[in-house]
């Protein structure tokens, strides 16, 4: 049925007051009627605060849609304005292009590794490296040792610092079989263990497992003449050189220990990161998907969809919507509600997937 705004009955139809009706959602003025289209679209972003929004014009006045709004064209206006006394204003929603996923890349073929192997003049030295005999390897190991020895041991942190991937995986030295860390409980008494019985070489002590039990006096010289005896042999003819106690790898279990700990701890969300969500109103059948950060808030989004739709922002909610599958009744909608004082991440908006989100206003089902 067509409007009452144009009187229909006159040749040609003529409008019946000199006054354009805009609407946008539940707020309507009266305003004139522009030459351009162009200047209609000023007017309505500037009555309805809408800024730099996309918006587009219908009516339904001229009834050639079966009483369905259809929009206007720029070209069409200039033809058609007399006809039109009513008209209603729909913000376009931004559409949002999502980045194809990375393509894979194909799996590289077994016999790849071993033609790089083949080609690389390191992996050729060490060929030449096995061929050579154990003799002729041991050899050359022992001037590193050698090294080693007369190195001055308070450099030995630095280096330690300084290479920290080999401190890793690297072994204890031979030399300090004698120092060793031992945990106790509450309830042990340490102050009847000597000091020779906490250094005994594991060589000792497995020969002492091994052979049948002797009287504990026995056992006891036995332990500190081969202690001694050891101590002799490793430096014949040079002065005894004490050595401290490693103290590097205690500290290097501690500083594990707190990256550990620093590694458990609970990691905060990034901030800023870009979200795609999608808000709809059901009683006015409208929905649209708005792109925003995870530290936004949820005033802030509700404002500007409440804004989108034409409604009241102070008597709107939030609800987030997630879908559950039931065995018996299939797929189930559950609708949490937003904290206006949340951000939109902390509401449920996830990062690797559109999440959705109902709004209600006060009085609807």
């Amino acid at each position: 049925m067509a409007h009452n705004c144009i009187d229909w009955t006159t040749t040609p139809p003529a409008r019946k007051v000199p006054f354009l009706v805009l609407s946008y959602g539940d707020d309507r003025v009266y305003t004139s009627v522009p030459k351009e289209l162009k200047t209609l679209e000023d007017i309505a972003r500037k009555e309805f605060n809408l800024g730099d929004a996309d918006i587009k014009i219908s009516s339904s006045c001229m009834n050639l849609c079966g009483g369905l709004p259809a929009r206007i064209t720029e070209s069409a206006w200039e033809h058609m304005s007399p006809y039109v006394g009513c008209a209603t204003i729909e913000v376009v929603a931004s559409v949002v292009v999502e980045a194809p996923p990375p393509q894979e890349l194909p799996p590289e073929p077994e016999n790849a590794a071993a033609e790089r192997d083949a080609g690389d003049p390191l992996n050729a030295d060490k060929g030449n490296e096995s061929d050579r005999g154990p003799g002729e390897a041991a050899r050359e190991a022992v001037p590193d040792e050698d090294h080693q020895e007369d190195h001055d041991p308070v450099s030995a942190p630095e280096k330690q610092r300084d290479e920290p991937e080999e401190e890793e995986v690297g072994l204890p030295s031979s030399r300090k079989v004698g120092h060793r860390r031992r945990v106790v409980s509450e309830n042990e008494n340490e102050g009847d263990e000597s000091e020779e019985e906490r250094t005994i070489p594991a060589r000792s002590q497995i020969s002492a497992l091994a052979s049948p039990p002797k009287p504990a006096k026995a056992i006891k010289k036995e332990r500190q003449s081969d202690y001694h005896s050891q101590t002799d042999a490793e430096q014949p003819g040079k002065p005894i050189k004490k050595e401290k106690p490693d103290t590097s790898s205690a500290n290097y279990s501690q500083s594990q220990a707190q990256s550990d700990t620093r590694s458990q701890a609970p990691t905060e969300p990034s901030e800023n990161i870009k979200l795609v969500i999608r808000v709809a109103h059901r009683p006015s059948t409208q929905e649209s998907k708005f792109t925003t950060k995870s530290t936004t808030k949820v005033n802030k989004v509700l404002a500007s969809a409440c804004r989108s739709f034409g409604l009241d922002a102070s008597r709107a909610t939030l609800y987030l919507i997630v879908s559950m599958v039931d065995e018996e009744d299939g797929e189930v909608e559950s609708l949490f509600p937003c904290d206006k004082n949340d951000t939109i991440a902390r509401a449920g908006a996830e990062t690797h997937t559109e999440s959705r989100f109902l709004l209600k206003v006060v009085g609807e089902a």
